[in-house]
Parts: C-alpha cells; sequence; structure tokens
C-alpha cells in the first residue's frame, strides 16, 4: 500500500480524537438509547486497503460488487449468535438508525460446527465500535458510544485509547508465504464415488442438480496472520462482493464471491442468478471462444436455468410482484473464470423481515441445488466435512435495508493452515474429471496467490500422512 492511503486518517488524528473527545464531554448526549453514534466526515478513503494496517484482532469488512459500498468494522461490542439474535439486531436498527451490523451464518445452520468453525457457532452477527462507511466517495468514521460512557471517566477514556491505537498505523511488510498441499477433502477417488452417486439419484428422479463441494488445506510452518493473507490477494472493487471477517489473531474466514444472494433496499428486492462456468482464455480470442462455448453449451445452460427459475418462484412466493427479469444470459468475466449470468429484480409490497430473506432465498441451486430440501439432505448424508462458512449468506444491515452475498471463492485461516473451498454443480452427464478441475480454477483466487508452483497431486488421494503441527 502507498502512503498516500493511509495520509486522511494519518493527517486527521489529532482532529478525530478531538472530536469524539468533545462529545464525550456531553452527558446530555446520552439517551435512552443503548448507543449513541457519533459521525465523522473524513477524506475518500480505500477501506480495502486501510485495513491490514489496522493492529485489531476484531475486524469486519464488506464491498458491494459494484464498489460503490465499503464497509469496515472493528472492536465488536455486540455480537449476535442465534436464530433469534438476527431479528433483535434487525429491531436495534430500527430504534438507533445510525447503527450497522455485519456478519452472516453457517450453511448448515443446524449442523454441529467441526472444530475450525467452532468459534462462530451457527450464526455470527457484530455491531463494529468503529465502523469506517465509503458510499461512494464518501468516507465517514462512525464511533457506536455506549449510553454508559458518558457519565464514566474510566469507560470515556478508554475508548479514546482504543480510538488512538486504531489511528497509529502498524509497520506492514507483506510475508513471502511457503505453504505446503496439506490434505484434499475429499480425495479425487471419495470426489468421483460421490458424483457417482450424485448421478445414480438423477437417474431415480430424486434430484434435478446438487452442488458438490470440496477443500483443499494449505499449512505453513509458522502461524498466519490473516492481514497478511488479505493484503496478499490484491483486491479491487468492481468485480466481486468482499467479505472478510476476523475474530482471533489467528482465525478469520474470506469470501470473494460475484454472486449477490438478495438486496432489499426500501420495497426493491434484487437477487442474481450465476451458474455455469469456464476458465479465462490466455488471449482476447481464446477468451471469447470460451464465452461462446459458455453460452452455447446445453449442459451450462440447463444449470444456470435451473438457479434462474429458482430465483423467480421463490420471489413469487414471498410475495413479490413486477419481477424483471433479464431477457437471455449474458457472461460475467472474473479473474480466473467466467460465469453465466441473469439479474432479477422485483417489488415487494410489505417489507419482509431478513431472517425469512436468507431462509427463502438460501441456499440457492447454485450453492445447494434442486430440489431445494432434497439437495441439502443430500449433502449432509455425502460430505465428508463441514463447510461451515462455505457458501453461507453473509452481509451488512442497516436502517436503508440489507444486502446479503453467497460466500463463495472462500478461505478460512486456522492458526497455521488455510482452507480453501470451492465446489460445483452436478447435473446429468457431470464428468467428476471436468467438475474437480473446475473447482481447482475457482481455488485460484487463493492458490494462486500462495503456492510457489502448481500442485501436481491435484487428483492424489493423499497429499501428506504425517502429524499436522498443533494450532
Amino acid at each position: 500500500m502507498v502512503c498516500a492511503d493511509r495520509t486522511p486518517l494519518h493527517s486527521a488524528k489529532a482532529t478525530i480524537l478531538a472530536s469524539l473527545k468533545q462529545v464525550l464531554a456531553c452527558p446530555t448526549l446520552a439517551s435512552e438509547q443503548e448507543y449513541y453514534t457519533h459521525s465523522i466526515k473524513l477524506e475518500t478513503i480505500d477501506l480495502i486497503g486501510l485495513m491490514p494496517f489496522i493492529d485489531m484482532s476484531q475486524k469486519v469488512l464488506f464491498c458491494d460488487r459494484e464498489g460503490g459500498r465499503q464497509y469496515l468494522g472493528l472492536k465488536f461490542i455486540k455480537t449476535f449468535t442465534d436464530t433469534f439474535s438476527l431479528e433483535q439486531a434487525r429491531k436495534l436498527i430500527k430504534h438507533h438508525q445510525e447503527l450497522i451490523i455485519l456478519g452472516g451464518q453457517r450453511f448448515h445452520p443446524g449442523q454441529k460446527p467441526s472444530q475450525e468453525w467452532e468459534s462462530l457457532g451457527s450464526h455470527y452477527y457484530v455491531l463494529p465500535q468503529f465502523i469506517f462507511s465509503r458510499k461512494n466517495d464518501q468516507t465517514n468514521l462512525l464511533i457506536n458510544i455506549p449510553k454508559a460512557a458518558f457519565n464514566n471517566s474510566t469507560l470515556a477514556v478508554k475508548l479514546l485509547m482504543e480510538l488512538e491505537g486504531i489511528l497509529t498505523f502498524k509497520g506492514h511488510a507483506q510475508k513471502k508465504f511457503d505453504f505446503k498441499p496439506y490434505k484434499q477433502v475429499p480425495s479425487f477417488d471419495q470426489w468421483k464415488a460421490q458424483v457417482e452417486k450424485a448421478h445414480r439419484s438423477f437417474s431415480r428422479d430424486e434430484l434435478d442438480k446438487v452442488v458438490l463441494s470440496r477443500k483443499e488445506v494449505l499449512s505453513s510452518q509458522q502461524p498466519i496472520r490473516p492481514d497478511q493473507v488479505f493484503e496478499h490477494l490484491a483486491l479491487k472493487t468492481g468485480e466481486h462482493f468482499i467479505f472478510h471477517i476476523q475474530w482471533r489473531h489467528d482465525q478469520s474466514f474470506t469470501s470473494i464471491t460475484p454472486e449477490r444472494l438478495f438486496k432489499l433496499s426500501g420495497q426493491d428486492l434484487y437477487s442474481d442468478a450465476i451458474a455455469g462456468t469456464r476458465p479465462r482464455g490466455t488471449n482476447q480470442q481464446e477468451d471469447s471462444l470460451l464465452a461462446q462455448e459458455l453460452l452455447s453449451n446445453k449442459k451450462e445452460l440447463s444449470e444456470h436455468r435451473f438457479v434462474s427459475s429458482s430465483i423467480k418462484d421463490t420471489m413469487k412466493a414471498i410475495g413479490c410482484h413486477d419481477i424483471e427479469i433479464d431477457d437471455g444470459e449474458s457472461v460475467l468475466k472474473l479473474s480466473h473464470v467466467q460465469h453465466l449470468y441473469t439479474k432479477l429484480k422485483a417489488k415487494i409490497s410489505k417489507t419482509p423481515k431478513v431472517l425469512d430473506l436468507i431462509e427463502a432465498f438460501h441456499p440457492t441451486p447454485a450453492v445447494g441445488g434442486k430440489p431445494k430440501a432434497d439437495a441439502v439432505d443430500w449433502l449432509l448424508c455425502t460430505e465428508e466435512y463441514d463447510r461451515g462458512y462455505y457458501a453461507a449468506p453473509v452481509g451488512v444491515m442497516d436502517r436503508d435495508g440489507a444486502e446479503f452475498c453467497v460466500a463463495i471463492r472462500s478461505a478460512l485461516v486456522y492458526g497455521r493452515e488455510l482452507h480453501v473451498y470451492a465446489g460445483a454443480g452436478l447435473v446429468p452427464g457431470s464428468c467428476p474429471n471436468a467438475e474437480w478441475d473446475e473447482t481447482a480454477n475457482k481455488m485460484k483466487n487463493f492458490t494462486s496467490k500462495f503456492m510457489r508452483t502448481p500442485t501436481k497431486v491435484q487428483k492424489s488421494n493423499e497429499l501428506h500422512d504425517e502429524q499436522h503441527p498443533s494450532h
């Protein structure tokens, strides 16, 4: 990161601290509400580039795909960790409209978490103490002040010290990673058996489609710093949703996803259909040929239309009207892959609960399958690992509504391990080798950054037999 990215905050440090000190000296600002939100206008800041320079173990970042909104939250002063607390979070926003709450939930909320996901539980939504909010070119620092801090000098001083710590940037040189392949779950032989099982379900008309996933685990001899992993990704806006949450110094989850689950803005409801994949070409001609092949491939079109028709049906089922859907499919081009893409928009008469929208849309056929309930049951019985927050709903809620994306193209930092996830949609005619290779392409958002050379053991049964280093 160049120095200019840090200058707006570094040069404004004294002014920001003075502003907070002045507010804390006004006890009349403490209302009946639980928090008072103090907003400070700043120069335009790239929050993606800023985040790795802030020395704090609790961070959450959300950026929309169009590049218009970025939120960076620091220090979690309230967490919402079960199904019912999601609506409690919405009620809190309703009574205090300056609050912004970010987070997500497991792909299978009712499934017991495996060890690497235990800290997050089934739901994990957070209210940060400090939130940098960027909308288009306007950046604000929002400070959520508990009302007790207005009459308690110890709490006030602590808040000022925490803010000063945030504005004192740590040195942060990029570290060269030496990740090694540790294991793949499932192995390629297990993957083939799972694909064959899916085909048996197709032949018995039990499923129309199912999205099988896998993960590759990379290991490091040294503890992994989530900030360093994030910085190496060299992310940019305008192509993906970006969701990153760090809850401990050595644990974080990052998704670089093209897929919107839904966006609720007033009475307008938006969603996307993204399914059907090809790699990017090595030159413009090859790239165009791959895109044209994608647009004409019956298997890919069938998979994509499963998704778009399912989303349309979901919109109708929750009471939407005036549903608009793109005529024909377009191609969404990303860094390593390109997808068939359709946009949907609708009107909804009564503002729904966010929980109801999540339950209606998740999982989409692009990450679960069709029929929805049967596909989810099949995955629970077949996949031999815990998806955790991979392919799950993650996003942001504020007074204007909510926006959630689907956390595909994702990775988990867990001690000395990096777990990288990807999935492939299976329909009649799917080939195990081709679907495995598709997931490998999707993993390149992470593996291409941290593996020095492409692994030649992608389809081996086991990568390592020795005991993995402890966390």
